[in-house]
């Protein structure tokens, strides 16, 4: 995911009541303890003008972003882009106390007013010679606690939800009506899932059930007629039909003369000299050598052809388990297609082979039968390779040769696209195979709840669970700062440090008779939030690196070589195409904290599909020495109260463009594909971090979770923190490929720690060193 932040607000916002009066400059302050003439006695509220003060990069003295990461004017990471502010919105709260933040709903909950203030800055506004913004506002009588919300606006067309994220944004005017609530990623499309799946299952029941065989209506092959696929030959040779032999001139048997032949079992070719003998009708399943194969002792009577079918069958089939770890088929279309193009190529060999014997003229009538099966649904040539057929031409095959109701299709998509068009990582896919199914012939269908897995788990979730990032939202929640005096805009203070610095709020600076932790009153003209506005998000920065310049894969363990493949990689080898953060809750609250509602767990899953600065990936160094540049992942805060310091585990997924297929942890990754390498993030041994400001300046700086007394709970130490960023530097080492899955791993039920800091910068959060597969 593209990212929009390192700009930090200085906290600023400022009240600043209207006043008129002659003798006086722009610059001139205006002492007076008189009633301001804007009060309104019956609606309780006094006007004051809002000030709005964002202090850039180069004001506030922050730490600039190393340059190597992606796009950096993109990203605000220089602070030189400043991307705008909208939908802000200011809510009022009148308190027992002077001096506190909101933190106790149960009391406090209700707002006496909600300002929306909608566009508030637009974009490249702010910068270290203008950063101030000011509209009216008729504050109410006694309020001394403001809220602030705002988030960033996105282009006002072609939005990718997956660079800017994508969140419902509800401010209420009761605390417990605020949400924030995560799109899914499917959004609604799941009949259009569950039909592709439907459409894909069948027709890769249909290749694994074909055979020479007949197919009687509604059979156990999903027939549609009695079509017989039985094979017959004559002998000698392999012949279609005898030859007659008449004034030495040899013809085919055709028509009756053919017909009686047959029902005779044999035909005398007088003049030719040759007896030719009958053989068949004789029935075959693909399956059948499949099962042979399987057996060690039948395998070694097969014949060269049938073995080599055999082979297919069983690893088109057959779900292994390596090392107790169950493997996860990919359903995606590259993951079909990639397994069909290999089939074709052996069914190819297989079609136009010499048969010597009659078991191997069999397989070779079992190919040409695979390869028409194939020409119902796939296309093939030089240049897309093996693709789907339109969608219309598969639905028209369905119709023609299977009993199925198409109504269960209405909605299915391209298979092509399947499942990248809606939204989700291939690995959401997955593809089961029951051998015990139809009649124990054996069935393809999808996982309704997908595997998302550790290396062994039996954890699942459902695809609806895949959320996109949350966007770049920002949060204030202040007591305020009160004056009877009218103040020029241009003597506010500039800069978190000098807004936080309460011996800057002085006479010397042009700003006299300030009160910290007051309230509003009828005499009031000049209103400052004492606090700094801050990220609402939690921002996780990756990088990749490679561990060592040789990479060794599972062969070994997975097939019957006694050796690993050893990769050589380089700068092109695995792309990082996506990262997949589990333990994520999809609705927080008016804290940006998780909300109580039902469903909403730790169980959903981030999906950021936009890598890099042009949302294309990004690559690994061949240099073991540099790291990949960062992405960076927009995510809530992760802080659970009855689960303190859970770990995160983040699943990373790659293009495997190393040129070779590679076996990970219980499968193989072909070339071109996409694998995922598990990552986890333990925050257990970890304390909050020391140069946090909540740590630094604990009296400027409160972030959620509150104690009981209003102040930064630091014990709560997790993953990921709103307004702190969360690095997590991941080597792929030497074993690495060894736990690579091509589908997406266990991340239902962690949860990830991520930094973001916010205030003109992101704070330091939590930084990880991990090596991917070793959880």
């Amino acid at each position: 995911m593209k990212k929009f932040f390192n700009y930090a607000f200085a906290g600023a916002i400022a009240l600043i009541g209207t006043y008129v009066f002659s003798g006086c400059t722009s610059d001139d302050e205006v002492v007076t303890d008189a009633v301001n003439p804007t009060y309104d006695s019956e609606k309780g509220t006094v006007n004051t003008q809002f000030v709005l003060n964002i202090a850039a990069a180069d004001q506030s003295g922050m730490k600039k972003a190393p340059l190597h990461r992606s796009s950096a004017t993109a990203t605000q990471a220089l602070g030189t882009n400043f991307r705008g502010l909208t939908d802000a919105r200011i809510l009022t709260y009148k308190q027992s106390e002077n001096g506190k933040h909101l933190y106790d709903v149960s009391t406090s909950a209700l707002s006496t007013r909600n300002y929306d203030l909608s566009n508030l800055l637009a974009s490249g506004a702010i910068a270290a010679d203008n950063s101030r913004r000011v509209v009216e506002l008729a504050l109410p009588i006694g309020t001394n606690t403001l809220l602030f919300y705002g988030r960033a606006p996105k282009p006002t067309s072609g939005a990718n939800p997956s660079e800017y994220g994508n969140i419902t944004y509800n401010v209420g005017d009761k605390a417990t009506d605020t949400e924030f609530t995560t799109y899914a990623r499917i959004n609604g499309n799941t009949a259009a899932f569950s039909h592709t799946c439907t459409l894909l299952s069948t027709l890769m029941t249909r290749m694994a059930n074909l055979g020479l065989h007949v197919e009687a209506p509604h059979d156990k092959y999903q027939s549609k007629s009695d079509r017989d696929y039985r094979v017959s030959y004559w002998s000698p040779g392999f012949l279609d039909a005898p030859y007659k032999t008449v004034s030495g001139s040899r013809t085919a048997l055709a028509g009756d003369e053919l017909a009686a032949a047959i029902t005779a079992g044999t035909y005398t070719d007088v003049e030719g000299g040759v007896t030719y003998t009958y053989n068949g009708p004789i029935s075959k399943d693909w399956r059948d050598y499949g099962v042979a194969y399987a057996d060690p002792v039948t395998r070694i009577t097969m014949k060269p052809l049938e073995e080599i079918l055999g082979k297919a069958y069983v690893l088109m089939t057959t779900i292994r388990t390596v090392g107790g770890a169950a493997e996860i088929r990919s359903g995606s279309a590259d993951g079909i297609l990639s397994v069909i193009e290999d089939l074709w190529i052996v069914a190819d060999k297989v079609a136009s082979a010499t048969a010597t014997n009659e078991q191997e003229y069999i397989a070779k009538k079992m190919g040409q039968r695979i390869k028409n099966r194939f020409s119902n649904y796939f296309q093939r040539d030089d240049v897309n390779g093996v693709t789907f057929k339109d969608l219309a031409s598969i639905k028209t095959a369905f119709n023609t040769y299977i009993d199925v109701d198409l109504n269960v299709l209405t909605n299915a998509i391209d298979p092509n696209t399947f499942p990248e068009a809606l939204n989700l990582p291939d690995g959401a896919a997955q593809l089961t195979f029951d051998p015990t199914a139809n009649s124990n012939t054996g069935a393809f269908s999808y996982a309704t709840t997908i595997s998302v897995f550790k290396p062994v788990s039996d954890n699942t979730t459902t695809v609806d669970k895949f959320l996109y990032p949350a966007e770049l939202v920002y949060f204030g929640n202040s007591p305020v700062r009160v004056s009877n005096e009218t103040h020029a805009e241009s003597n506010y203070p500039q800069t978190v440090a000098n807004w936080d610095n309460d011996s800057y709020w002085v006479a010397a600076n042009n700003l006299k008779g300030w009160v910290k932790n007051g309230a509003v009153a009828n005499t009031t003209r000049s209103v400052a939030m004492q606090r700094d506005i801050n990220y609402g998000t939690a921002l996780l920065a990756t990088t990749v690196k490679y561990g060592a310049a040789i990479i060794d894969d599972n062969q070994a363990a997975c097939t019957e070589e006694t050796s690993d493949q050893h990769i050589t990689v380089n700068s092109t080898s695995f792309k990082l195409t996506g990262v997949i953060v589990g333990g994520q809750c999809q609705k927080v609250g008016w804290n940006f904290l998780k909300k109580d509602a039902t469903g909403n767990d730790f169980n959903f899953m981030v999906y950021d599909s936009y890598i890099g600065s042009d949302g294309n990936g990004i690559t690994v160094p061949s240099n073991t020495a540099q790291t990949s540049d960062f992405n960076y992942t927009l995510l809530w805060d992760n802080y659970d109260a009855d689960n303190n310091k859970q770990p995160v585990f983040v699943a990373l997924e790659f293009v495997n463009n190393s040129g070779v297929d590679f076996w990970g942890n219980a499968n193989l990754i072909r070339r071109g594909s996409k694998f995922y390498l598990v990552g986890k993030l333990d925050p257990t041994g970890s304390s909050f971090p020391t140069s946090s400001r909540a740590k630094t300046d604990a009296a400027n700086y409160i972030l959620p979770p509150y104690k009981d007394d209003g102040t930064t709970d630091t014990e709560k130490v997790r993953v990921f923190m709103q307004d702190h960023k969360t690095t997590a530097n991941f080597t792929i080492s030497t074993s690495s490929l060894k736990s690579a899955y091509s589908t997406v791993p266990d991340l239902r039920s962690s949860q990830v720690s991520l930094g973001l800091a916010v205030d003109i910068q992101w704070e330091p959060g939590l930084t990880f060193n991990v090596e991917l597969g070793q959880q």
